[in-house]
Parts: C-alpha cells; structure tokens; sequence
C-alpha cells in the first residue's frame, strides 16, 4: 500500500463508519507487439472479447464520508492458457464479466496467486458455491410445494427460471420441517406408496387437522419410539391395527385410544360385504325384481350376458372352492398346534399363503362377483344402439359401421353378444330375419348389478341420500330373508350411535 493512501485514510477515514472494499477493471485497447502482458480481455462497452490491456483497481470506500481511497493499481496479469482464450475467441465463456472471470480462475495455474476469491461473498444474496441466488431458489421452491415437481417446472419455464422437475424436489429437500407443538389430539394412520408393499405412517394433529410428522413404516417400535421423543399425548385415535395399539400401550398408557369413526365405519362395511357375500341368490334375485318393475306390455329390459363361458364360470368356482377348503384346512391344523411350515409342505401353500389364510375370516361359499359385471367397452355406446335398434336398424354391419363413426374400437363379437341379448328381450329368434312391426321397445337402464359391495354401500348410505331406487332395493333386501333384516337393523342402530356421538350406549 502506498504511504500516501495510508495517511489519507488515517485522515480522513472514520472509525466507526462502514467501509467496503471495491474492485474494478478497465479495458484499453492496444496493439502492438512489444506491449507486455498483451492478451485477450473483455470489453465491457462492446461486448465481448477483445485484444488488449485490463487495468485492476482495488480501493476502500467510506459509505458516511463519500470517499474513496485506492489502495492498489496494477495490470492485469496477461497469462492466461491457451485453452481459455481459444474458448474466449469463440465466444464460449464471454457471456459477462463474470463469467470471462471464472473461465480465468478455473485455468489459473499460479500456485502463488493471491487472489484466490475475486468477489466479496453476500450471503444474503447468495451462498457460497451456488449455482442460484437466494431470491430464485425461494421462489423455485414455493412454486415446488404449491405444483409439485412437473408442473412446477412448467411455470418455472414461464418466467425464466429454466429448471426441471427435479430441480424443484431437490430444492424441496432442502426446506426444514416446520416447528409443531405436541397435540393434545394426535390421529395414526398408515398409507401406501405402494399398496401391499411399502407402508408409512402419518401423524395428524386433529385438533388443529393439521399433518406433523411421517414415520417411515407402521411398526409398532417406530410409533413408540415418537411418543416417547414427544411425550404429552392425551388422547391417540387409530384404526384397529394391533401394531399401533402395541406401541401406544408401551410409551403412551395414560394416554386414550379410540378408535375413529372412519374406520369404524369401513369395518362395518367389510362385514356386512362379507355377510351379504353368502346371499348371493338372494341378491340376484332382488336384481331380477328390480329389473321386471320396469317391464310393460310395450317395454322390455334388456338382459346382460356374462362373457365367461360356462366351463369358464365352472372352474372360477372350483377354484374358489379349492381356497375355501385350503383355508378350512389352514385353520383346523393350527388349533392342532402344527407348525406354519409343516401346514404349508401339508397343504401345498407357501408359508405366507398360510399366514394370509390364517388373517383372514372364513371365505364366502360362492365367490363374490366383480363391481364391473356387466360391463364392457360397449358400455357408452349402448344408448345409441338401442336408438338404432328400435328404429329398425338392426343389421350387425350396419350398426358396427355407425358405431365405428361414434369412436368405437371393440369387437364384432362384443356386438354380436349384445345383440342376441336384444334379440332375447323382444322375443326374437337368434338367426336373421326381416323386421318385424309392433314389437316392444327395449330399454337398459344401465344400472350397475347388485353386488355385496353395492348392497353394502346402500345400507351405510345416510337416509337423506338415499334415493327411491335405494329405498325399494333395501325394502326388497329386509323382506327377502331375516338374517338380512337383523343385519340391515344393526347396522342402522350402529350408525345411528356413532353420528350422534353416543359413545356410552355402546356399552348396553
């Protein structure tokens, strides 16, 4: 440092006030070929990289006084590689000042530089070895936990900040967990990343409906472990799992378990689904009912065939009879004491074949039947037929014409079998014959078959939503056998309690 700007800043400078440390280039352009340090530079008026000489300033400004006192000036030092400037002529690493800079220092050799950082560090603005500044990566990701990674890069795209999907979850990654306080209510349940292969739990503040924290599985030690880092629980809902139950009792037992009314009422509806799973006649026939009360002297209904052969529909009973009698086997060699491996080399099952059977209740008698019976890809298109049909146009090939106008890509055959079933309704014998005058309109009312699941669905339905269809299919449910109408009736009176939150009459 020169003496002179050491006594100017001794004079004149301010002990208290806030000084920075400023550092600028210039660029002369100059030829010739006795010029030391003679290279390529960037000019910042034109743009680019040109030949010549850069002057670097290095000064300390008092910001409260508006002075500013240089401490160095020196040349540029021109020995920059070779590789730099052929990049440099071909525009490469000439996008800014900046950038020619970094281009420098990445190739700079010189072992006894000291300039080993070239700007002052703002961590406000950005940290250090970022890629991104402070501002963009806020905003980056808050677009993250509004859109997720996919379309958040789409709207990144808009306003400039060119960054893929995930870019923005890694940003994600970076947040921390926001502070909570230990609910007084805490709500456990599990969830599926992949159903029937990776479960986590999840844990809700229901005073606040608010989640707090993920648990990486649903293991009894894992829940345990959180209640005993987070004590102060009053009360836990849960489903009926005994993994939670196990690890609520172990670190929380003043806590209160109960069971929450969602689950609740998904337990009741399995049951009655396993329950109305042995009345499958009995639902079949409420179905044909259903069907015949729309029935005149001028309107027929329509009737679906199945697309299983009968030999096909013989053996998915068999083989649903082969598991009832694996599962009846199952469970009587377990209350003999046998092993799970020596059932499973008896029974010809693998040993978690064993376990699933020995979870599950007893299997129905009759399979229960599919929620899409029925239906097919000519589901949206049957309206239309039946138009056609009942104007008279009623040729295979011409109809499969028309449909292949609307969008339909299925199968002749698929046609074929629901034309028969037209043909059945009005009478018609299944071969070609000329059109026939007066004979009855056909209608498929489209309703989806009468299920346990649907039955199910019907009977947990609140009152007020249920509309005349339900009502007449529940009438015919109760009238058509009396282990039907004692389950319909518990069901209510168990519903009935839980809406109203009537807790102590679960005890009578």
């Amino acid at each position: 440092m020169e003496p002179i700007n050491e006594e100017l800043i001794e004079q004149h400078g301010s002990e208290e006030g806030v000084q920075i440390l400023a550092v600028d280039a210039t660029f002369n352009e100059k030829s010739g070929r006795c010029t030391p340090d003679l290279d390529w530079f960037y000019n910042g008026k034109t743009q680019q990289v040109e030949k010549g000489l850069e002057w670097s300033v290095i000064a300390v400004v008092d910001l409260q006084q508006n002075t500013a006192y240089a401490l160095s000036a020196q040349q540029t030092d021109g020995s920059i590689p070779e590789q730099v400037k052929v990049a440099a002529a071909e525009g490469k690493v000439c996008g800014s000042r900046v950038d020619f800079y970094l281009g420098h220092l990445a190739y700079c050799d010189n072992s006894e530089c000291i300039r080993c950082i070239f700007t002052e560090r703002i961590a406000e603005v950005v940290s250090p070895w970022a890629r991104k500044t402070a501002r963009l990566v806020q905003k980056i990701q808050t677009i993250g936990l509004a859109l997720g990674g996919a379309a958040g890069a789409r709207l990144s795209h808009q306003f400039g900040a060119l960054v893929c999907g995930s870019t923005i979850l890694n940003h994600l990654k970076k947040l921390s967990l926001p502070e909570f306080e230990v609910p007084r209510i805490l709500g456990v349940d599990d969830f599926a990343f992949r159903k029937g292969h990776n479960y986590e739990t999840i844990l809700v503040d229901l005073e606040r409906n608010k989640p707090i924290a993920l648990l990486p599985d649903r293991k009894a030690e894992t829940l345990a472990e959180w209640l005993i880092q987070h004590p102060g629980v009053e009360v836990l809902s849960r489903d009926r799992s005994k993994a939670y139950r196990s690890g609520m009792t172990q670190e929380a037992p003043e806590a209160i378990q109960v069971a929450d009314r969602f689950h609740l009422v998904k337990n009741l509806g399995e049951t009655l689904e396993k329950v109305l799973g042995n009345y499958d006649a009995e639902l079949k026939e409420i179905e044909q009912k259903q069907r015949q009360a729309l029935v005149s002297t001028e309107i027929v209904v329509v009737t679906a065939k199945s697309t299983a052969t009968a030999n096909a529909q013989a053996q998915t009973q068999a083989n649903h009879q082969k598991r009832v009698q694996q599962q009846q086997d199952i469970k009587k060699l377990t209350e003999q004491q046998w092993s799970q491996i020596a059932i499973a080399q008896t029974i010809g099952v693998s040993v978690k074949t064993v376990q699933r059977y020995l979870s599950l209740p007893d299997l129905p008698e009759t399979p229960s039947r599919r929620s899409s019976l029925g239906q097919s890809s000519l589901e949206p298109y049957k309206q239309m037929i039946l138009e056609w049909w009942n104007a008279d146009i009623r040729r295979p090939k011409v109809l499969m014409a028309l449909l292949e106008q609307k969008g339909y890509t299925g199968s002749d055959r698929t046609l074929t079998r629901y034309l028969s079933s037209l043909r059945e309704a009005q009478g018609l014998p299944p071969t070609r014959m000329q059109p026939v005058k007066g004979l009855p309109q056909v209608i498929d009312p489209q309703a989806p078959p009468l299920t346990a699941n649907r039955a199910a669905y019907l009977i947990l339905k609140r009152t007020e939503n249920r509309d005349t269809e339900d009502l007449e299919i529940l009438e015919k449910l109760v009238s058509q056998h009396p282990s039907l109408a004692m389950a319909v009736d518990l069901a209510d009176e168990f519903l009935q309690l839980l809406r109203q939150q009537k807790a102590e009459l679960f005890d009578n």
